[in-house]
């Protein structure tokens, strides 16, 4: 049986979730919890997008793994855990400001700070990115596994644009965007 690659995820179609997730968050009956949820899946999936790197391990980013460029000029991961990270190796990228104000990694991890503040949610400790229970408060638990994947094919439905992306399909999106800008491997 031949492999099956995932779909890859255009710039273009991030674009439009990206942009269907911030009118949601110009909305002013949206509740507290839902602002965390909106601005958390817009920073995971820029990130993601720009970053290449597995959802699984983004999503189980820690906040001290985390550093802030001179002037936000970018964002520095240093994950200490993930899929291939087992025996004490670490694994290091970098995003910084994107051309593209719609998806630039670093606003919208500004934004999920800013909200995170708002909503008085403390974020400096444990992991970044968090899931909501099941009774819809924020946890402490990481946002992995499902959760991903279903918001992500959530906002595809909600836009009637659902070609089977799934978060890996933001890694392939990555791959080809930069193949196409000419970066070497």
């Amino acid at each position: 049986m031949q492999p099956h690659e995932g779909v890859p995820l255009s710039e273009d179609k991030l674009v439009r979730v990206a942009k269907h997730i911030l009118s949601k968050l110009r909305n002013d009956n949206t509740s507290p919890n839902l602002l965390y949820v909106l601005s958390r899946d817009l920073a995971f999936f820029c990130i993601h997008f720009y970053a290449g790197d597995r959802s699984s391990d983004l999503g189980r980013a820690k906040s001290r793994e985390v550093l802030y460029l001179p002037g936000f000029s970018g964002l520095l991961f240093n994950h200490t855990f993930g899929k291939t990270l087992r025996d004490g190796s670490t694994d290091s990228f970098w995003v910084q400001i994107s051309y593209h104000s719609t998806l630039c990694p670093v606003s919208s991890f500004k934004v999920y700070l800013d909200i995170c503040r708002l909503i008085k949610l403390v974020i400096s400790s444990g992991f970044l990115f968090r899931s909501l229970t099941r009774h819809g408060a924020i946890s402490e638990e990481h946002f992995i596994g499902s959760v991903p994947y279903n918001r992500l094919k959530g906002y595809l439905s909600n836009l009637g644009n659902d070609e089977g992306e799934t978060p890996h399909s933001l890694r392939s999106g990555c791959s080809i965007t930069l193949e196409l800008l000419g970066v070497p491997k």
